[in-house]
Formats: C-alpha cells, structure tokens, sequence
C-alpha cells in the first residue's frame, strides 16, 4: 500500500513540475483573458528568427513580472508588457518599438498618427525617444495567435511610422510623386 502511494505522489510531482513547460508552449487557438510572462515569451518563440533578451524590464509590483524584450530576425529591438495586472496575469498586453530621438516636429508627429490609426506614434521629450505603441485588451479573450498577429502589425508598422514622424523619405516621397505626375502626361 505504502508504494502505491508513493508512486502516486511521485506521478503527481511529475506531472506538476511538467506544468511550467507546457505553460510556455505557443499554442494559436489557446485563448487568452490574462497573460503571464510565460505567454509573452511563447509569443516570441513562436516568430522565427526572435529572441527573448531580456524578461521584467518594466513596470511596478506585479506588473515587473509581465515584462520583457525581445529582438525580431533584424535586430529591431520591442517590448512586450503585460498592464491591468492582477496576481492571476495580466489583462492588457502593450506592445513597443523605441527610438532614440533628439527632438521632433510635433505636426509631423500627428500626420503620422493620424496616417496610420492601427498604431499610436509617440513622443518623449525627457527619455529622448519616440516611441510606437500596439496596446490590446484581453477583455472576453483573445487567441495567442491574434496577440501575435498583432505582434506582427505592430512590427510590420513601427519603422514606416517612426520615419513618418520624423519627416524622414519626405524627398523621396516628393521624387516619386513627379516622376508619376511625368509618366501620367
């Protein structure tokens, strides 16, 4: 009798400690309303050529837990960070790409906010940074492959949004511009 219940209670340790892996496995149809940090990571194993480099680099008491950053295949550093944070996850996830930025032309900065609704462009005078944001809330839930697509968006948007608001490929957009308005006449 006694080594059944031992071989009970080593199946059970087993089984519990296997939990904590399966946890960060990316699973597209698992739904979601919280994430911890171990969603956020599978999120990021789930792209190919991404890589966590850092883990709970933001935030304040429990929301310190549900932080980290990560590069994409190039090297385009984000951050993915879990708000409205509660013991049992989080109930919002923010999603960033940072830029250094000395300075910026605040209209600039509204047309490329204005031009592109699925992002927020942003800009922090004290941080010297401009930043683009993607922010969700798991309200009623979500699926772990609609926060990656959102990833993805956020991602795919940043460095067109950052150069908006910089005012950066201005000339090229005005080279092109005459060169349909020639091809048109």
């Amino acid at each position: 009798m006694r080594r059944i219940v031992l071989a009970a209670v080593a199946a059970l340790c087993a089984l519990l400690a296997a939990q904590p892996a399966a946890a960060q496995a990316y699973a597209a149809r698992a739904l979601r309303m919280s994430v911890n940090l171990a969603d956020l990571k599978a999120i990021v194993a789930s792209m190919p050529g991404h890589k966590v480099e850092e883990e709970r680099i933001w935030g304040e008491g429990d929301e310190a837990d549900v932080s980290l950053r990560a590069t994409d295949a190039e090297g385009l550093i984000y951050v993915l960070v879990g708000t409205a944070c509660e013991p049992s996850g989080c109930s919002g996830v923010m999603m960033q790409v940072r830029y250094n930025c000395d300075a910026i032309d605040y209209a600039k900065l509204n047309a490329a906010n204005v031009d592109r609704a699925a992002v927020t462009v942003w800009y922090d005078s004290e941080e010297k940074m401009l930043g683009v944001t993607r922010y969700m809330l798991l309200d009623h839930g979500v699926t772990m492959q609609n926060l990656r697509e959102n990833l993805v968006v956020l991602l795919e948007l940043a460095g067109d949004a950052a150069d908006a608001a910089l005012g950066q490929g201005e000339d090229e957009k005005k080279d092109e511009a005459t060169a349909e308005a020639t091809d048109i006449s």
